[in-house]
């Protein structure tokens, strides 16, 4: 099993979501993995978020962090947290989603009213530096995505792309596209 093959096995299981320290060790964790799995593969090798080996419990917890997120808590849109945020609470949700639900506005709706705003202004879709946060993260952090396609749609079909996402979504998401 290559070094970089998962996070470490129940480190999410030592802090609870409303905890102060939850999203340093999440980030923290995400960010290991990145380093590891990037020094052990080529240039062009990229990994998902389900590579990382997060349990569904982990998603849940990520979910749960999101929705009690306080206003002192709720990164800066600009932030290269808040995209990797967008990016786990995106993924997070979606893997519990039906296939024709609207993806953003289910993220916006498992969000606080504090984080909504950081990363959503007052719409359902992420405002533009949430997005640019978004893109920014998954560039340093070497994940696979769809970016480069053109289009309003390429947040949310990567979002769902780094989800490996359930019940027949990925049919539905190319369908749409």
């Amino acid at each position: 099993m290559p070094l970089y093959s998962q996070t470490i096995p129940g480190v999410l299981d030592q802090v609870r979501p409303d905890s102060p320290r939850f999203i340093g060790v999440l980030l923290g964790e995400i960010q290991g993995f990145s380093r590891r799995f990037c020094q052990g593969t080529s240039d062009d090798e990229r990994w998902s978020l389900v590579d990382c080996g997060l349990k569904e419990t982990d998603w849940q917890k990520i979910r749960d962090w999101a929705c009690r997120c306080s206003a002192a808590d709720a990164p800066r849109a600009d932030s290269r947290v808040a995209g990797t945020l967008l990016l786990l609470i995106g993924a997070a949700v979606s893997r519990s989603l039906e296939k024709d639900e609207p993806l953003w506005q289910m993220v916006t709706n498992a969000c606080s009213d504090e984080l909504r705003a950081a990363l959503f202004g007052s719409n359902d879709y992420p405002v533009g530096d949430a997005r640019d946060a978004f893109s920014d993260a998954c560039e340093s952090l070497g994940l696979r995505n769809q970016l480069d396609l053109p289009g309003r749609q390429q947040f949310f079909r990567h979002t769902y792309l780094l989800a490996a996402f359930l019940r027949g979504a990925l049919a539905a998401v190319c369908l749409r596209s």
